[in-house]
């Protein structure tokens, strides 16, 4: 019997023994692969082409879908979001089991590359579908990636598909929307201008959980302001600084409203706001009046009263001027005088177009004084400009007026053509001149018969019609979002208007 117990107890001691070393064993491996893991996932983040990264996936084959996640990351990272489908294509072939943070990356960033219609299809793919790679639990999505794809209907202004991931979110998955969904949510409907969605999101966070901040008393603000209701504004402002239900604001609610204010062409009750509400509500709110865009958009009211004034009308034009000098020189920049300082490209447009406006019965005349401000102010330290490069051709130089007002876009464009003819020759070779008329098909759009025209578009195609030579626009072969100018056009353009004349008919 002692014999017998004795082996057993030797049996089992040996057993534990393998036991452990099968154990140290299998986490001596995932320690391996974890380790060769992160390896992979470092290099990728290493490289500096997307051949490289595509080349490396094919042949370094991974089971595990955080490598492919940080392939995704380095394209767009990279600035090449064609890459994107390869490494979807790939993880489908390779049947790499998918997990919600690869898929979250993902639509992420075809959301950020504006690549909506393939975000959409693999929403569906994955979530509706369950589409899946053949090694794949099917898993429902969470709040972050329904929260990604409102934020993509947001950016195309699309309220109705948003309110379909919405009604998903509450109604289909159960899921709790937080703060930052429903301002997601009311920013899709201010875009839209849907007010009555909007209303209905405004109640459903009164009555959840939601505590109501001042991000999001902003967005319903920021509704009614693109929607042109005033009164709302004002009544809902009212309504938050009421004590049983205070809700404090910034100047970030300031200008908010303000720009609703200039929006619709309700300039003297902008400065009304400006001047007699703003410093009444900082008494009760931590509302900082030297904020530069606060300030700015003083500015642009006085820009508002030249752009109503007819040309002739010098006295008036003149005292608006004015005033957007002393905003400039003596509020957002009282020290450029006297040393060099870090101007704000919207604060310098700002003062360009006041320059613009002065002159607006015969634009030549602001020539100079916006050369001075461009290039001979020795105290003004800005990135202003109107070159850019197109983001798939690094080699491709266009003009980018994408941010610059009409006013501005229009000047440059007269000033390019009649007094910067080398520099464009220089730059497009024997190209035709290019444009960045906007962000592309989901940009804030109009439409006409059937397609999206960039709003940037139109109105340059509504200046070239007003010069000597009509110019024509044609869309670009490659990229949706750039136009070309005809060249036949611009060569007749070159040699009926002579450089330092006026380009326009009248």
């Amino acid at each position: 019997m002692l014999q017998i117990k004795t082996c057993y107890h030797f049996h089992l001691s040996t057993t534990k023994k393998q036991n452990e070393t099968y154990l140290k064993q299998e986490h001596d491996d995932k320690e391996t692969k974890k380790k060769l893991q992160n390896k992979k996932e470092s290099l990728i983040q290493q490289m500096i082409t997307i051949n490289d990264i595509i080349q490396f996936l094919q042949n370094n084959y991974s089971q595990h879908i955080s490598v492919h996640t940080v392939a995704i990351k380095r394209c767009s990272e990279l600035k090449q979001p064609n890459a994107f489908h390869s490494i979807i294509q790939l993880v489908h072939q390779q049947s790499v089991s998918l997990d919600i943070v690869y898929c979250n990356t993902v639509l992420y960033h075809l959301g950020t590359w504006n690549k909506f219609d393939l975000q959409k299809k693999l929403f569906e793919q994955w979530f509706i579908h369950k589409e899946l790679t053949s090694s794949t639990t099917p898993f429902n999505p969470d709040l972050i990636t329904l929260s990604t794809m409102i934020q993509g209907c947001s950016k195309k202004g699309d309220v109705k598909q948003a309110l379909y991931y919405f009604q998903l979110l509450v109604n289909h998955y159960n899921l709790e929307p937080d703060a930052i969904t429903c301002n997601i949510m009311l920013s899709v409907c201010a875009n839209a201008c849907d007010m009555e969605s909007a209303e209905i999101i405004w109640k459903t966070i009164q009555k959840s959980d939601i505590q109501i901040n001042n991000i999001t008393l902003n967005s319903m603000l920021n509704v009614y302001a693109k929607c042109g209701e005033s009164k709302k504004v004002m009544d809902l402002l009212d309504y938050s600084q009421q004590s049983e239900h205070f809700i404090s604001i910034d100047e970030i609610t300031c200008t908010t409203i303000i720009s609703g204010l200039l929006r619709d062409n309700k300039i003297d009750e902008m400065f009304d706001f400006y001047e007699n509400k703003i410093p009444k509500l900082s008494v009760k709110n931590n509302i900082d009046v030297n904020n530069k865009r606060l300030i700015n958009l003083k500015s642009i009211g006085y820009l508002k009263k030249m752009e109503m004034l007819n040309g002739n009308e010098i006295d008036k034009l003149s005292h608006y001027h004015q005033q957007c000098l002393n905003i400039f020189y003596n509020e957002l920049y009282p020290s450029v005088k006297d040393r060099p300082i870090s101007i704000d490209n919207k604060n310098l447009e700002t003062l360009i177009q006041a320059y613009i406006l002065l002159h607006k019965d015969n634009w030549m005349n602001a020539i100079q004084d916006i050369e001075r401000i461009l290039y001979q102010e020795s105290n003004f330290i800005h990135s202003f400009g109107y070159w850019a490069t197109d983001i798939f051709n690094k080699r491709q130089m266009l003009l980018d007026f994408s941010l610059m007002s009409t006013e501005t876009t229009n000047f440059m464009l007269r000033y390019l053509m009649t007094l910067k003819r080398d520099e464009l020759e220089h730059t497009f070779k024997n190209d035709p001149i290019k444009i960045l008329c906007g962000k592309g098909q989901y940009s804030k759009k109009v439409k006409k018969g059937g397609n999206y025209e960039s709003p940037k578009k139109k109105s340059i195609e509504d200046e070239l019609k007003k010069w000597k030579i009509v110019i024509r626009l044609e869309q670009d072969r490659f990229n949706p979002a750039i136009w070309c100018f005809n060249r036949d056009d611009v060569l007749l353009f070159y040699k009926t208007v002579f450089p330092g004349d006026d380009c326009l008919k009248y």
